[in-house]
Order: C-alpha cells, then sequence, then structure tokens
C-alpha cells in the first residue's frame, strides 16, 4: 500500500519536464514490494513519459515508444495486490498500458501471488491508445472475468516468445470473454512464437464489444495454443489469421468462429481437442458462433483425433468454407453411429447457411470409416482424396499420419508418412477471388504492388515441395537416408540424414 500511494503522489505531483520527451529505457532494478524502480513504476513512467517511483530515464533521441527492461536479476516479479480498476471490466495487477510500450522480459516470471488470500486481478490491460509489445515474459496465475491473463481494449498488443500458463478466469464454463487467459474487445491481437497453455478456461479471444469502435483482428504465428479447459481459439469477429501453429488438446473445439469473421488458416495442425459435452460440436473446427455470414478459409492444414458429439474434425454451420490442401482424418464423434466424424455440414441453431466454397485436393477420412460416416451434407470435390473404406483410397491412420509429436519447429505436428496418399497430391496454386490470389498449395501469385510467386513453407518452415509435388497437409513429408556402418566387434551404427 505504501509504494501504490508513493506511485500515486508522484504522478500528482508536477515535475518540470518538457512536455515533448525523448523515448526512454526504463530499466526495473526491484520486486513488486522495492523501494526502487518497481515494474509498476516502470509503466506509470513510459505512460507518462516522465519518471516516477524510483525509475530512471535513458533517453534513446526520438519521440515516444518507451521500452522497460526486466533483467535476469529481477527474475520473478509477482503482485500482490490490485492497482487499478478499469471500470467494469474490473481489476488489474498493473499499471493500464495507455501508449506505446516495449517490455523486454528477459524469460521474466510475472505472475499474481499463489496466496489464497491475494485478491482476483488480471495481469495486464491495454486500453484505447494503448500499444504494448511485450517479449520474453511468462504470465501466470492471472484471475479475471475479462481475459485472466491479458486483455485488450481498443488497443494492440503482440506477445512474442512468451509463455502464457495457468491463468483462471473467474467464469471457465461460459463462450463469453469470462472464460480465456488472452482477450481482446475491438482491438489487434498478435501471437507471435508464444504458448498458452494449461489455462483453467478457453486460451484465446477475439470479438467485438459494440461499446466502442476499433479494428478487431487477430494473429496467431508459430505458436501453440494447448490443453486449456475450454476453447483453444474463439474468433468471435473481425479478421483472423492462423500460420503454423499448433491448436491441441483443448477441452473444447480447437477453434471456434462464426459471425461475419473472416478467417484463414494456413500450415497448422489441430489435433486431439475434445469435449465429453453431448451437445458439442466441431471437435477440430467449429463454424457455428451467432448469426452472419463468416468465411473460413482453411489450407494446408493437418485435423486429427479431434471428437465431440457431432462434426469431430469440422462443424459447418454458416457461411462459407473454402477446403484446399487439407488432411481431415481420424476424427470421431461420441456417438459410435452419428455420420459426419470427418466433416459436417449442416444449419446450425440459429439458422445460418452453409455455402461451400472453393474445395479441391483434400485428404479426408480413413478406412475405418465408411465415406457416409465420414462425411455428411458436404459433397466431395472429384479431386479430393477419400481414404475411407469405400473411397477413392482406401488408408489407415498410420499410413496417412503418424500420431502428433515434434517433426521440428515451433509446434507439434502429425507428419505423412512413407507411401500416404497425401505425398505429392496437392494443387500447387488456385484462385480465391478475381482480384488477389489468396490461396495457395506450394506458391500463390501476387498482383499488388507487383506481379510474382511467392513460395511458402510448411508448417516447420521447411520449403515446399520436398518431392515432385507440394503434399497435402501442414507437414511436407521428407524421405530419410540411413547409412548402415558395420563394426569390427560385429556390430552396426545407424547414422539418419
Amino acid at each position: 500500500m505504501a509504494n501504490y500511494l508513493k506511485r500515486f503522489i508522484l504522478a500528482s505531483v508536477p515535475l518540470g519536464l518538457s512536455f515533448h520527451t525523448l523515448a526512454a529505457t526504463i530499466v526495473v532494478n526491484t520486486d513488486t514490494s522495492g523501494s526502487g524502480c518497481t515494474i509498476m513504476d516502470a509503466i506509470d513512467s513510459a505512460n507518462a513519459d516522465s519518471a516516477l517511483g524510483g525509475c530512471l530515464l535513458s533517453t534513446t533521441g526520438s519521440f515516444g515508444d518507451d521500452t522497460i527492461v526486466i533483467p535476469e536479476s529481477q527474475a520473478i516479479q509477482t503482485l500482490f495486490a490490485v492497482d487499478n480498476t478499469a471500470g467494469s471490466l474490473g481489476a488489474n495487477g498493473l499499471p493500464q498500458i495507455t501508449s506505446k510500450i516495449t517490455i523486454e522480459g528477459n524469460n521474466a516470471l510475472i505472475q499474481r501471488s499463489p496466496s489464497p488470500t491475494t485478491p482476483d486481478f488480471r495481469l495486464f490491460y491495454i486500453s484505447t491508445g494503448g500499444d504494448l509489445l511485450l517479449r520474453n515474459v511468462r504470465l501466470v496465475n492471472g484471475r479475471h472475468s475479462n481475459g485472466a491473463a491479458v486483455f485488450v481494449y481498443g488497443g494492440k498488443a503482440r506477445i512474442e516468445n512468451s509463455d502464457v500458463r495457468a491463468n483462471t478466469p473467474l467464469d471457465p464454463t461460459g463462450y463469453a470473454v469470462a472464460s480465456f487467459g488472452v482477450g481482446s474487445f475491438d482491438a489487434g491481437l498478435e501471437l507471435i512464437n508464444t504458448q498458452v497453455l494449461n489455462n483453467n478456461g478457453g486460451g484465446v479471444l477475439s470479438s467485438s464489444s459494440g461499446a466502442i469502435t476499433g479494428s478487431v483482428q487477430l494473429l496467431i504465428q508459430d505458436s501453440v495454443v494447448s490443453a486449456n479447459t475450454r476453447t483453444g481459439v474463439l474468433i468471435a469477429s473481425g479478421s483472423a489469421r492462423i500460420d503454423r501453429s499448433e491448436i491441441s488438446y483443448n477441452q473444447r473445439s480447437g477453434v471456434r468462429t462464426g459471425n461475419d469473421a473472416t478467417l484463414t488458416m494456413r500450415d497448422s495442425t489441430i489435433s486431439n481437442n475434445k469435449s465429453t459435452s453431448s451437445t458439442s460440436t466441431g471437435g477440430g473446427v467449429a463454424i457455428v458462433v451467432g448469426t452472419g455470414s463468416p468465411v473460413t478459409t482453411l489450407i494446408n492444414n493437418t485435423i486429427s483425433e479431434n471428437e465431440a458429439a457431432t462434426g469431430g474434425g469440422i462443424r459447418h454451420a454458416m457461411g462459407t468454407l473454402n477446403l484446399v490442401n487439407n488432411i481431415v482424418s481420424g476424427n470421431t464423434t461420441l456417438a459410435p453411429g452419428t455420420n459426419g466424424k470427418e466433416i459436417l455440414r449442416q444449419p446450425g441453431f440459429s439458422g445460418g447457411t452453409p455455402l461451400a466454397g472453393n474445395q479441391r485436393n483434400n485428404l479426408i477420412g480413413w478406412s475405418g470409416l465408411s465415406t457416409t460416416q465420414a462425411v455428411s451434407g458436404l459433397s466431395p470435390h472429384s479431386s479430393d482424396l477419400l481414404a475411407t473404406s469405400d473411397g477413392t483410397v482406401p488408408t489407415p491412420l498410420r499410413q496417412i499420419i503418424q500420431e502428433l509429436k515434434n517433426n521440428g519447429g515451433a509446434s507439434r505436428s502429425h507428419a505423412p508418412i512413407s507411401g500416404s496418399p497425401a505425398i505429392d497430391t496437392a494443387v500447387s496454386t488456385f484462385s480465391l477471388g478475381s482480384l488477389f490470389l489468396f490461396g495457395e498449395g506450394c506458391s500463390f501469385t501476387t498482383f499488388f504492388p507487383t506481379f510474382g510467386i511467392v513460395t511458402r513453407g510448411d508448417q516447420r518452415g521447411i520449403k515446399r515441395p520436398q518431392g515432385a509435388a507440394c503434399d497435402i497437409g501442414a507437414i511436407e513429408y521428407e524421405e530419410t537416408t540411413f547409412y548402415v556402418i558395420p563394426l569390427a566387434s560385429g556390430g552396426t551404427v545407424v547414422i539418419d540424414l
């Protein structure tokens, strides 16, 4: 409390500094109970462009855009009390981010105290006008009904190389913002090489509140959203892109979207998302939220081993679904006799109309299912490969892809197995739209600002193609060469290149 009063008094007293201040580097030199520059003082100083509390500013020569550094010597930052309250949006453990700030964490742990007497609060709140770049931090044990670890309301946040883990929304059973560890309303949110794991509720939310005007944009890239106790990623409105990421082991859908949201997901793995609810739908991808005409584009993804009551792999209930070069195989439904185990296309409870978009070169099902069991309401394209028992290429699941594991890159994946029908069978280019070519197999064509061919890698960043043509799914098959070297003792050494 004394530290809070000290900061309040210092913030209220004019310091006689110039209105135009140089950008500063502010170094945190104590924990939250210390008498030096706490992380709270540092954020206050960056917002005010003034040295507050025990902080000193080292200027860099340009205006604004301050950087806060948490050195390794201050690697544990524990929050014990509410710092401020954002009106009806509730309590925050750190000062609100109201300006453009970078926090260099050096793998610092920023946590709400685990003591049972600690009040409930989230860790970070980014308000309208705030723009936070958060690097190399671990965010743990936030408790709040709106974004337990990070909540962006009208501002922007980019989280890089970080770990958001074991945070607890106060209403972990809901589908609203209350159920997510990282939430954003009317905001821009980017997760780059970041893990959102083991949160007691959903993982990531991007939505519109209707209360303020703001651009709703979400980017998840080279990241992992896994083992959260509700939906992994919920995109309720705006535009979203998911690239080269793993969404797995969440206890509801891996990804849920709807309304008028636009989602493009490429080179990603959606695996082992499962629900025990008899009303659940869309274990891997559920296009079911609200009303409207969302556009969902899935390109070169692997959707496998997900489970829900209906639509184990994909439930398409509304809007347009573009499906190109995806593996949708090995998913299941809770009721053994239920059809649509891989893909279910069926209007939702709100009466949405599901429309087939650009669909081609997908590998659907496996030989343990008939085509009728695998897909319901969806007519496979002539270029789709049906691995079902009565399909075009009947194949067991483990002759299509391996189990989920580390195959290189920032996240786990299902690698194709030698001889898999997914190998060398993807479409290389295709058009989605008349002006720009947004969809692609190996490559895509750009018209603006210049005409050109762009080649894209797989989930790990490995160049496509590795063989004669691109592979269907998130991962390119890499042929392994073994060298067997005999030893004088009679044994051998096997070298895998």
